[in-house]
């Protein structure tokens, strides 16, 4: 092949002159286009793809000169030599390196990972001879837990105990942590980590329902609670301990009959529904509204009702039929109301960033008030006609009672020079009142710059003067040419 052909020349080829074409290139060729007088125009234009291919093809015809000065054979006798059943020279991918970034510029990186569904033995791991000592590097005492503890967490108490000081001393608080306290600490930490509340069985609404009513257990008392306490199985409890339980139920508990209770759109104000096993029954009755009431109880009969007052499209109020179940529930509950009431209307809590300061003012509140009920349920039982205090006059009395005759504490120390009371004496100096104040030590009332006020000695309501000299220990502001005048009258006064 002695000139390049164009794409249109190849193309009107026939398979048979293609192929006289491709036989008649040599390797020379093949390898360098430009050898046999190919100098086409695109062989100066940088492709990337050519010139990443140029570079494999130079290094793989550098291999094959190699190849042809070791066995001394010149290219006339390679090509004589050419079949067409010769396999070409196998292709390695190479990798090339930037001289000046030294980063990877190859166009393919060879994969050694092939893997195949042939089950492999680990050679290396099964012909390895581990010699190594099992066990610990380091003496350990197994008689003292603390000892082995503190071969892993010695460091990290150094660690702790002296930031921490150096913390406090920044700050203004003096600390002095040492590790006696630290290693106190981490062992309470660590008591508290095993140290946990065994937990009933059941909800935590059921354990609480239990618990509170352990001392009534056999008695045949009734508890009223609302659904966040209320459980199928809690009232199976209550009822196999002799007590029983009313209280609002939420329709996605466990074992509760949603199949055999009629959806809410399919009730009309005043109807309601039931299921019952054994001596427990679900009421489910439609109020006002769109969602009906759904009540458990082991102590109500469902079928047993009564009526209360709705008032209807007209406005007119009429009666409606209500299960005996929802009418104690909302009978009794209203307690819990009317408790929430009482602590709400003298209530002492404060508001405080410390939340067991609220827990305090809680229970506080909540004592007051049982205490109020106590008072009012035993003078009702009692064969005396006195009518009950009011639960403000209840509060009065408490208060006045703790308080008693206290006054106060007595102070520590010798008492002061100077006597400033909030009950002022007074004088009338040209028709103005004058508080003065009892002067023992001249010496200790030196002025000081405070707010502006009315001066003590020559202000008056209709000639009013301000000044913000103020007298240290009496307390007052004065003019400067009336504080040297008031103090030298006070002082020689015979109060």
């Amino acid at each position: 092949m002695n000139r390049p052909f164009r794409y249109e020349e190849l193309e009107r080829m026939t398979p048979s002159e293609l192929d006289e074409l491709l036989n008649s290139i040599t390797d020379d060729q093949a390898i360098n286009s430009d050898v046999g007088g190919d100098s086409d125009a695109e062989d100066d234009k940088n492709h990337p793809s050519t010139s990443k291919i140029r570079r494999v093809n130079t290094d793989v015809a550098g291999n094959l000169d190699l190849e042809n000065e070791h066995n001394k054979e010149s290219d006339n006798e390679l090509e004589e030599n050419f079949e067409e059943n010769v396999p070409d020279p196998i292709y390695i991918p190479q990798t090339f390196v930037d001289s000046d970034t030294g980063s990877d510029t190859a166009e393919e990186v060879r994969d050694d990972f092939t893997f195949s569904k042939v089950p492999s033995i680990p050679q290396t791991f099964q012909n390895f001879q581990f010699n190594e000592n099992f066990g610990p590097k380091v003496e350990v005492d197994t008689s003292s837990p603390l000892a082995i503890f503190l071969i892993i967490f010695a460091d990290a108490l150094h660690l702790i105990v002296e930031p921490s000081n150096l913390y406090a001393t920044q700050n203004g608080v003096d600390l002095n942590l040492n590790l006696a306290e630290l290693k106190a600490f981490l062992g309470i930490l660590i008591v508290m980590g095993y140290h946990t509340v065994e937990r009933r069985e059941g909800t935590l609404g059921e354990e609480v329902i239990i618990t509170i009513s352990d001392a009534f257990h056999n008695l045949g008392y009734c508890f009223f609670f609302d659904r966040f306490f209320s459980t199928i199985p809690l009232l199976r409890k209550l009822l196999s301990l002799k007590t029983f339980g009313c209280g609002t139920i939420m329709g996605n508990r466990k074992h509760f009959p949603k199949t055999l209770l009629r959806a809410d759109r399919h009730l009309k104000t005043g109807e309601m529904d039931f299921a019952t096993t054994g001596e427990i029954s679900i009421c489910k009755w439609k109020d006002r509204g769109s969602k009906c009431v759904l009540v458990a109880s082991n102590m109500h009969n469902p079928v047993d009702g009564t009526f209360v007052l709705r008032r209807n499209k007209e406005g007119e109020r009429e009666q409606v039929h209500c299960p005996k179940a929802i009418e104690d529930y909302n009978k009794y509950m209203g307690g819990v109301d009317k408790f929430d009431q009482n602590m709400e209307s003298y209530s002492i809590s404060q508001k405080s960033r410390r939340w067991w300061l609220k827990i305090f003012y809680f229970l506080l509140d909540a004592s007051i008030v049982n205490s109020y009920i106590l008072y009012k349920t035993t003078l009702k039982l009692s064969s005396k006609k006195q009518k009950p205090m009011t639960h403000l006059m209840f509060r009065k009395t408490l208060a006045n009672e703790l308080i008693s005759d206290f006054c106060s504490r007595p102070k520590k120390g010798r008492r002061p020079e100077v006597l400033v009371t909030k009950n002022k004496m007074y004088k009338k100096q040209n028709g103005t009142r004058i508080a003065i104040t009892q002067l023992v030590n001249v010496g200790i009332h030196l002025p000081v710059k405070g707010t502006c006020r009315r001066c003590a000695y020559c202000s008056t309501k209709e000639v009013p003067k301000k000044s913000q000299i103020m007298c240290k220990a009496c307390k007052v502001n004065f003019c400067l040419e009336c504080y040297a005048v008031f103090h030298e009258q006070n002082n020689n006064s015979a109060y």
